[in-house]
């Protein structure tokens, strides 16, 4: 398998995951393209529609390491944007505010960051491995 096929299949695997039509929006990247290179729509050239560099800047802003891990990560939420998380996070959100004091929700964010970091640190390590 070339890279140019490897980054598609990659890419395919991300749209599979969280939707061509999430991924565009989240890129602001016209959907239409997206589709063509996932149905292996050809160029004039005759080869297929590929990952070009700039939506792999795009993919990678939003996914990190989209085209170098197996399952592709979710974009982190911004909790504090009430557009970017659904009617049922915002919900739970306010409920637990309510509970928490904002010292606890602070200390339960820098574990959160400290388990991420830990993961992404035993990644690494498994990676470099494999």
């Amino acid at each position: 398998m070339t890279p140019k096929d490897r980054l598609i299949e990659r890419f395919k695997a991300l749209c599979k995951r969280h939707g061509v039509d999430v991924i565009a929006r989240e890129i602001r990247a016209n959907v239409d393209n997206l589709k063509q290179i996932i149905a292996g729509t050809k160029l004039p050239s005759g080869a297929p529609r590929g990952v070009g560099p700039t939506l792999q800047r795009k993919l990678e802003a939003k996914y990190p390491n989209w085209a170098d891990s197996d399952i592709p990560r979710a974009p982190g939420k911004k909790f504090e944007d009430r557009h970017e998380v659904n009617e049922s996070d915002w919900a739970t959100l306010q409920a637990v505010k309510t509970v928490l004091s904002d010292k606890e929700l602070t200390e339960i964010r820098e574990r959160a960051a400290e388990i991420e970091r830990r993961v992404e640190e035993r990644l690494a390590q498994v990676k470099r491995r494999v």
